[in-house]
């Protein structure tokens, strides 16, 4: 369940503006921390998975379309992720038949009757409500990255058209962070839309003064701009040290804020909020594949195969056999 914020609400404007300045500090002390991460992320990238990496979150670049695989010589090691993640989404949770089953807690044998019917009923339209949307292909990228770089991320939104409808930030796109048990609860991404789709999803009305006059310029409909995105326990928010209050009411566990980035709005400051959500429950997953004490990010079989990876080249060039931890 979402509940939005009215940006017309002048009331709640300086709420909005330490919202705003909230989540960009706390994106940029997300981004130091990532930045060991992000470095290796980049060597496993450039083994195993080339294309679902940015090493920056750069508006209107026209070589997106170059050749992203120089240094991969052998698949060896791309053609061996793919294979764990196919495994994953097959074994795990496959498109072709049922993988759970719906249930009461401590009654592990249910009559025949309208209960168990119900369950059953319940389990089955679920399923189909996963078979078409995108729920499947997000699952299975979700895994890949997991194989390759350790940590993923999933977002779920409702949809008009699908019912549910699930993103996938690639890995230097986004940021987690953790609670006190240690699980995924915050979700920092930057990324790029043109003016023409943040139209379509923000409104035009509700965009920045430059992005309003770009929307409004058929030359500038598929210019980019940089979008902020943050979902986060909803606790109050501060500036200056003093509390400004709650975003959305405290009785929405999550909420959920976009901005512009670069948008200038005036006293040598830059970014404009677009939108803030209240959610009662967490609508994306940080999946992690191996995790020490608190790291937010994890280790993954790419790493651990990373060197043999590297070797494959190398001895496929001067014909020798290559390494079994490579090839397996």
């Amino acid at each position: 369940m979402a509940y939005d914020i009215a940006r017309e609400d002048a009331s709640r404007e300086k709420v909005y503006d330490a919202l705003q300045r909230w989540c960009g500090d706390r994106m940029e002390t997300l981004r130091g921390y990532r930045l060991p991460w992000w470095a290796h992320w980049a060597a496993l990238a450039e083994m195993y998975l080339p294309r679902r990496y940015r090493w920056f979150v750069t508006p209107n670049n026209y070589s997106r379309g170059s050749p992203l695989n120089q240094a991969i010589v052998d698949e060896t090691g791309m053609i061996a992720a793919r294979t764990l993640a196919t495994g994953l989404l097959s074994g795990l949770t496959s498109p072709t038949k049922p993988w759970f089953r719906l249930g009461i807690a401590g009654m592990d044998d249910l009559p025949e009757g309208e209960i168990k019917s119900w369950l059953a009923e319940c389990t089955k339209r679920m399923l189909e409500v996963y078979s078409k949307s995108n729920f499947y292909q997000s699952l299975g990228q979700a895994y890949h990255d997991m194989a390759v770089f350790g940590s993923a991320a999933q977002i779920q939104y409702e949809d008009p058209d699908d019912v549910v409808r699930f993103y996938n930030p690639c890995l230097g796109e986004f940021f987690f962070g953790l609670s006190n048990r240690l699980e995924v609860n915050t979700l920092y991404r930057e990324y790029t839309y043109t003016i023409a789709e943040a139209v379509a999803e923000f409104g035009i009305e509700n965009l920045s003064e430059s992005s309003k006059t770009m929307a409004k310029n058929a030359s500038s409909q598929d210019t980019e701009i940089i979008i902020g995105h943050a979902i986060e326990p909803n606790t109050e928010v501060f500036l200056g040290g003093v509390s400004m209050g709650y975003p959305v009411p405290p009785s929405f566990k999550y909420r959920e804020c976009y901005w512009e980035t670069s948008a200038n709005i005036g006293s040598n400051r830059q970014g404009y909020l677009l939108r803030c959500k209240g959610y009662k429950e967490r609508p994306f997953v940080g999946l992690r594949w191996d995790v020490t004490s608190n790291d937010p990010y994890g280790r993954s079989p790419g790493m651990d195969a990373l060197p043999a990876v590297r070797r494959v080249p190398s001895m496929s060039k001067s014909g020798s056999s290559r390494p079994r931890s490579a090839a397996s």
